[in-house]
């Protein structure tokens, strides 16, 4: 198998965070590289947001990746192979969820009166298919804080395709959320929708895909620079909500890493 899939495929999401494809966690995972187990660098990310009046935000997005043949951290995750092979890759992971919602960050009246939703720390398991056709990928997490005592569902696929230093990826994939998890990000008690004069609303589980492109350079054998950008098409249960006003969100994002 190719060197450049197997380590790619080491910078796919442990987990993604959730319905934003927040560009934070892809920036990280895809300054992974061929050549070392530790990587060092900063990018910027930007996202639009779902909720009603709330503007696109943009980050610095710090990158910390390891990767030893039993423990590694990819940005926003960290965890342990439990098996781990030219091929196959089964893993347990903590990530943490920056996915909220702050009310004062609307310009809505109506939505600046809801209840805020906390970020969270997710907990998983993880299995990678590592072949000459790309990387397939299938995972699971739950709320370890009781905020949104929700689950995720992923599954994914990725293929890169090299030319010269430039590296192209597309992925694409679909996450299931749970109903506690999108009912806690998106629903609207009785007793909000009282003082907001939205409707009251509780959302179901749902599915969101996705599509994510990705395109790095290698500047030298330390040095790469890259570019991620990518959609995310949310749920009916998700867009039904009174908070969101959008049917699909973007994030992009830009950075440099240094590989020890």
């Amino acid at each position: 198998m190719p060197d450049r899939i197997r380590h790619l495929a080491l910078a796919l999401i442990m987990n993604s965070a959730a319905l934003l494809a927040l560009t934070c966690t892809a920036i990280a995972q895809e300054a992974d590289g061929a050549g070392s187990s530790f990587r060092l660098g900063l990018g910027i990310g930007t996202s639009t947001s779902e909720y009603r009046g709330t503007d696109a935000k943009a980050r610095p997005v710090p990158i910390i990746l390891y990767e030893g043949e039993r423990l590694f951290w990819r940005g926003l995750a960290a965890g342990a192979h439990l098996y781990n092979d030219d091929r196959n890759q089964l893993s347990l992971f903590l990530s943490y969820m920056p996915h909220n919602f702050d009310a004062s960050d609307s310009d809505d009246p109506a939505i600046r009166l809801l209840d805020d939703r906390d970020s969270t720390l997710m907990a998983g398991a993880g299995y990678r298919l590592m072949t000459d056709w790309g990387v397939a990928r299938l995972g699971a997490s739950f709320d370890t804080l009781g905020n949104n005592k929700g689950m995720l569902f992923e599954a994914s696929y990725a293929y890169p395709f090299r030319f010269g230093s430039f590296t192209l990826t597309p992925r694409g994939g679909a996450i299931w959320a749970s109903e506690n998890f999108n009912d806690y990000y998106y629903g609207i008690s009785r007793i909000e929708s009282a003082r907001s004069g939205l409707a009251e609303y509780h959302a179901g589980a749902g599915v969101s895909p996705y599509a994510r492109l990705n395109l790095h350079m290698d500047v030298s054998e330390s040095w790469r620079v890259f570019l991620d950008g990518g959609a995310t098409f949310l749920s009916g249960e998700i867009t039904d909500s009174p908070m969101v006003d959008k049917s699909v969100t973007f994030g992009g994002g830009a950075g440099v890493a240094y590989a020890f």
